[in-house]
């Protein structure tokens, strides 16, 4: 949403770049209305999009895209949509593990995990092969609550680092077997 924010007050909308602040307002104001401050018949805006490299792989790259104003219109109403609905969703899962950590039962535990970033590693002595031969790791932090021995709540924290990088559920399979053990 950043991006689509961005690309509105290049376009001419009076927005804030900051999402949180901009659905807070949405409360009150229409997007219709913010993004009628646009007066521009062709908008040139920026947008995350894959796009084929040399190599033949893909990758996901921020390009430059020209759109009639109707068209960019349609198009953020779409973001800004998806957006609010993409904050209604992490309110709901916030609730819900809320809810699922003030009723935890004795014995039992939530675990909390994500797939963090993906990094190429590199030595820190380098020699000029191995900046040829680095390789990628993917970081998973993973959060495991729990009751203590006072019926408190607690925590232990984790972060696995995988060369997989497929992010799939032999992963998240494999992590958790090592939570658990």
């Amino acid at each position: 949403m950043a991006l689509a924010l961005k690309n509105m007050k290049t376009a001419g909308a009076n927005v804030t770049l900051n999402p949180d602040e901009f659905i807070r307002k949405l409360n009150d104001i229409n997007p219709q209305d913010i993004i009628s401050e646009i007066k521009d018949d062709k908008i040139m805006y920026e947008q995350w999009k894959k796009v084929d490299m040399a190599d033949g792989k893909k990758r996901t790259k921020i390009v430059q895209i020209e759109l009639s104003n109707a068209e960019f219109v349609s198009a953020v109403l779409v973001q800004v949509c998806e957006f609010q609905q993409h904050v209604s969703r992490v309110r709901i899962q916030y609730k819900a593990l809320t809810n699922l950590k003030e009723n935890l039962p004795a014995g039992n535990a939530i675990v909390q995990m994500d797939f963090a970033e993906n990094f190429r590693a590199v030595q820190q002595m380098r020699y000029k092969s191995a900046y040829w031969n680095s390789s990628s790791v993917t970081l998973h932090p993973v959060v495991v609550y729990y009751k203590d021995g006072d019926d408190k709540m607690a925590h232990t924290n984790y972060v696995f680092v995988s060369d997989d990088l497929g992010h799939n559920i032999g992963t998240v399979y494999t992590i958790l077997q090592k939570v658990n053990a």
